[in-house]
């Protein structure tokens, strides 16, 4: 499988983005993860990037707390050997393993 790595750089972490994001990509039958590294927010996605990019720039009319997606930064990452089955809200850093 192809897969993409978009890192969404900003104000991104503590007000619940990664759940929001897993629902959203869920209800869009995208399967990946998403997770925090560092003060970014990773989202590996196995297609239909943009649309979730663009679901993710609109965060801040959902949130009580707004998030500032300052930097966009997407890269195609090698044929995974793992098969998503759905889209989660990952803790281990999948991508250290490629």
């Amino acid at each position: 499988m192809i897969a993409k790595k978009v890192v969404l750089k900003g104000e991104v972490q503590g007000i619940g983005f990664r759940s929001w994001i897993a629902r959203r990509a869920r209800a869009m039958g995208l399967r990946g993860y998403v997770e925090n590294v560092g003060k970014d927010v990773v989202i590996v996605v196995d297609n239909n990037e943009e649309t979730l990019i663009e679901a993710a720039k609109g965060y801040e009319y959902a949130s009580v707390r707004e998030v500032l997606v300052t930097t966009v930064e997407v890269e195609e990452l090698p044929p995974f050997t793992v098969k998503f089955n759905n889209f989660e809200v990952s803790t281990d850093d999948w991508l250290e393993r490629l």
